[in-house]
């Protein structure tokens, strides 16, 4: 007796394979969604960024958030104690002013070479005694005659209507010349 009969299925026979690989296709790369849709750099953001770098290493606290680039290689923020800094970019380097106004209304500029300079610039425009305050009294006058004229100056302007309008452009109207012949 036997314990068990096997059916052996037999495969075909394979092809030798050649001693020559075959060129494997590349796969296609994958399309990154960021890359196909991610703006260029402007020149307004480079000098923002610029301009953080810059007044970080002056150690001028002003986040990047903060500052607005311009397309003219400078970029400007107004810090938390309302004074304005101005970066500008040359080709021989880089500076930054401070601009701030005095309790006259007038503006004063410093070149800061380091932060340390900011305190001692915003007291001194705070505290600014070289300018003579103008009298609000005088202030309101002066708009008030600016005012006055501008309302004069409308008034003494004329309506007209269209057909005025019409017959002063065909008043003034030459008639066409024709084309000289050669």
């Amino acid at each position: 007796m036997s314990r068990s009969t096997k059916t052996r299925n037999r495969k075909a026979p394979q092809p030798k394979k050649d001693a020559t690989p075959k060129p494997v296709a590349a796969a296609p790369l994958p399309v990154r969604p960021h890359t196909t849709t991610q703006a260029r750099v402007t020149d307004a953001e480079a000098n923002a960024a610029s301009a953080t770098l810059y007044a970080g290493s002056l150690r001028i606290h002003a986040p990047h958030t903060t500052w607005t680039g311009h397309d003219n290689n400078t970029a400007d923020t107004l810090l938390h104690d309302d004074t304005r800094l101005l970066y500008t970019r040359t080709p021989h380097g880089a500076s930054i002013e401070a601009a701030r106004l005095c309790t006259h209304g007038i503006w004063h500029t410093a070149h800061i070479t380091d932060g340390r300079e900011l305190p001692p610039f915003a007291e001194a425009a705070d505290e600014c005694t070289l300018h003579t305050p103008v009298p609000l009294t005088e202030r309101a006058l002066t708009l008030g005659t600016g005012l006055h004229r501008a309302t004069a100056a409308a008034d003494d302007t004329q309506q007209l209507s269209r057909d005025d309008i019409d017959a002063g452009l065909t008043a003034t109207t030459e008639p066409m010349k024709e084309h000289p012949q050669p």
